[in-house]
């Protein structure tokens, strides 16, 4: 998806959800051609936000690398109705291509296709939105670099991290189709890593998938059914929704402390801020309530602070290409990977510039000087593995009521895949301390059965012996109280064993009266 022109280099920036910078050689140099290629037109990375980037871009580039960019120029190339992500992408950007190449204006003794099928071009791309996993079999794909940061991959790996953390082998996933809508594309690519990596380790973990859609229902119905299988829960839909998904699960009484959430949240765009409760509605109590119960597992928060200007100077770029199109505080982690993507290629391209060696302008001899390498920039530090694909982090936050924010409580990434518990919180959080994701006798009891019904003969045999003893006492102790109450009303009865006593105590007087001994009276004469 690149050109070759005998007489100058060219790097094209092409937006689809697989690649989107390219680099070819002739052999010599004498200028810098970009060409930059746009289909459809998202929210997030169609032409009208992107086109104005690179534009941008490569000028604030071009002040900083005034020998690279000597004779540069810039051109887009836009297919406002054409799909942009998956195989139509694909199939779009090759239909694009033909006709640039039939074209024969800006390249016209263009002889290239692809570097996606035809890697013997020798031609870099590099991607900055999303991008396939395929470009890391560097024997198929030899000068291609991703940056991009929109894999779903990682933020399943790290899903399944978190649950072994944790000991929980069984989640219920709650699918949101969001009524068919273009956000929808998001949501199922944001959810598919974690169902997939699931399946694939299935004799590890049980789960359960729940298609429902909350722009026909409410989430009653599917968090129900969750409840029904596992006390983890994860729930794949976007921003408004979550909040709702959150509102029906604090009206089940399900936010006590027997239950947990994770909701995924890759990549902050337009439309889609972070989680928040307070929209100043109804939900707001329910929502800050439920949000003890909830972990979210996405892309690091950036601080915007450091890329406002950067940003600002952008959006004053599309206001003038298109009209006021950006609205206030409007923030586009695509934005932020592309512009880091230009400024890295052209970093590694002034590096190696040589007017007279051609080889410096290699796409293999370009992808191998990228790779297994970290940049520092201002806002954040970018690191390239030996495959030429982005070390992705995730991090997995939890709400903390006293600062009212959400704060990281794990982080994971791709170059080292172990779950790690953040310098702040260190891996603190009670709620999922204490939560299994069944009781030990299962959701309903069914794993203990048996031994319930023999506990409850147990105890019901104990019941009745107890009755028994208790009877008996009550029955010895009424019994010696009536004879004593009989005999305290005979005290007028004389009974023979009284005569009895009367006879022996007299003749024993009259023994001891013999014994004394007698007084002789004698008269004297």
């Amino acid at each position: 998806m690149t050109f070759i022109h005998s007489n100058a280099i060219s790097l094209g920036v092409f937006l689809t959800c697989l690649f989107t910078v390219f680099l070819s050689s002739g052999s010599s140099v004498e200028a810098v051609n970009f060409l930059s290629i746009h289909l459809g037109n998202v929210q997030s990375s169609g032409y009208v936000v992107m086109q104005p980037l690179f534009n941008y871009s490569l000028e604030a580039q071009a002040r900083q690398y005034p020998r690279l960019f000597q004779n540069y120029t810039y051109e887009a190339k836009v297919r406002r109705e054409s799909p942009h992500c998956g195989p139509p992408g694909v199939e779009a950007s090759l239909g694009l291509m033909a006709d640039i190449i039939g074209e024969k204006k800006s390249f016209p003794e263009a002889a290239a296709l692809t570097v996606l099928f035809v890697p013997q071009l020798d031609m870099l791309a590099v991607s900055c939105t999303a991008v396939d996993g395929s470009v890391r079999k560097k024997d198929r794909f030899p000068s291609s670099i991703s940056l991009a940061t929109a894999d779903s991959e990682p933020y399943g790996a790290a899903l399944l991290a978190l649950m072994r953390y944790y000991g929980w082998r069984s989640i219920a996933i709650i699918s949101d189709q969001l009524g068919g809508s273009t956000r929808a594309n998001r949501n199922v690519e944001q959810c598919r890593a974690p169902l997939e990596q699931l399946y694939e380790r299935r004799s590890e973990f049980e789960f359960h998938n729940i298609i429902t859609d909350s722009y026909k229902e409410s989430f009653t119905r599917a968090l129900i059914e969750a409840t029904n299988f596992s006390r983890i829960i994860l729930s794949c839909t976007l921003g408004e929704a979550q909040r709702r998904a959150m509102a029906d699960a604090f009206d089940l009484k399900m936010m006590t402390g027997d239950y947990i959430i994770i909701h995924l949240f890759e990549n902050e765009t337009p439309g889609e801020p972070p989680l928040s409760w307070q929209r100043n509605d109804d939900l707001d109590v329910k929502v800050r309530s439920a949000f003890q119960h909830l972990l979210v597992l996405g892309s690091p928060p950036i601080n915007w602070d450091e890329f406002e200007e950067t940003s600002r100077l952008m959006h004053q770029r599309r206001d003038s290409m298109f009209g006021p199109t950006t609205t206030p505080d409007e923030r586009n982690e695509f934005e932020v990977t592309c512009y880091e993507a230009v400024v890295t290629v052209l970093k590694v391209l002034n590096e190696s510039y040589d007017p007279n060696d051609a080889r410096s302008f290699s796409g293999r001899f370009m992808a191998r000087k990228m790779a297994n390498r970290t940049y520092d920039f201002p806002l954040r530090s970018i690191t390239l593995t030996d495959a030429g694909t982005r070390t992705i982090v995730a991090v997995v936050q939890h709400y903390n009521v006293t600062s009212d924010t959400f704060q990281v409580l794990f982080t994971y990434n791709t170059d080292d895949p172990v779950l790690r518990n953040s310098s702040t919180s260190q891996g603190r959080w009670a709620q999922a301390a204490i939560i299994p994701d069944r009781p030990r006798c299962g959701l309903s009891n069914q794993y203990c059965t048996q031994s319930a019904t023999w506990l409850t003969i147990l105890i019901a045999v104990l019941a009745v012996l107890v009755c028994l003893l208790l009877a008996g006492v009550a029955g010895t102790l009424w019994w010696y109280l009536r004879m004593q109450r009989r005999s305290s009303l005979r005290w007028w009865c004389i009974d023979n064993n009284d005569f009895e006593c009367l006879y022996q105590t007299a003749n024993s007087r009259l023994s001891e009266a013999n014994d004394l001994p007698r007084l002789r009276f004698v008269t004297l004469h």
